[in-house]
């Protein structure tokens, strides 16, 4: 209904309009959150070095190991400089909009030539004589997976004599 609750006012669209706008709203959705999780994740996880390159933040310090040493068949402790990025340490954001249930009641209010149905939003539900229900899934996505695996291969260290 329009602000002023005038039902008549109700815009008269084609029903696959009024499906893609909230399929829309869905995408729209999933893009905000995507948006928020890149924020985070280029804040906590990326400097910029003096060449203006982003540059993945590390948490780096130094450890004392012990190591067997096989050529002299004893184990010594090793001091070992241990570098892991903050990215690999950290449970990403990943919001996604995994399934959306999307509902119309719909008053059709005529057809466009090659019957091509026009309908608006039924004010209500007893004004309803055209009801769609459909259901939109997300696909795996590789992405996210991918940026780990070349984080988690990230970690170095290196040992002292």
């Amino acid at each position: 209904m329009s602000e002023s609750g005038d039902a008549g006012a109700l815009a008269s669209l084609r029903v696959e309009q009024l499906l893609a706008a909230a399929y829309q709203g869905v995408v729209r959705a999933q893009a905000g959150a995507f948006q928020e999780a890149a924020r985070v994740i280029d804040g906590l996880g990326f400097s910029t070095d003096e060449h203006g390159r982003k540059v993945a933040r590390t948490l780096e310090f130094d450890v004392r190991r012990l190591e067997f040493d096989p050529e002299l068949q004893e184990t010594a402790v090793k001091n070992v400089h241990v570098s892991v990025p903050v990215l690999s340490m950290l449970t990403l954001p990943n919001l996604v909009v995994d399934e959306a249930d999307i509902e119309m009641a719909l008053q059709i209010t005529g057809h466009d030539g090659d019957a091509v149905l026009r309908a608006r939003v039924a004010p209500h539900q007893q004004d309803a004589n055209l009801r769609i229900r459909t259901r939109l899934k997300q696909q795996p996505s590789t992405g996210a997976a991918r940026i780990g695996q070349i984080l988690d291969t990230a970690v170095a260290d290196a040992r002292e004599g």
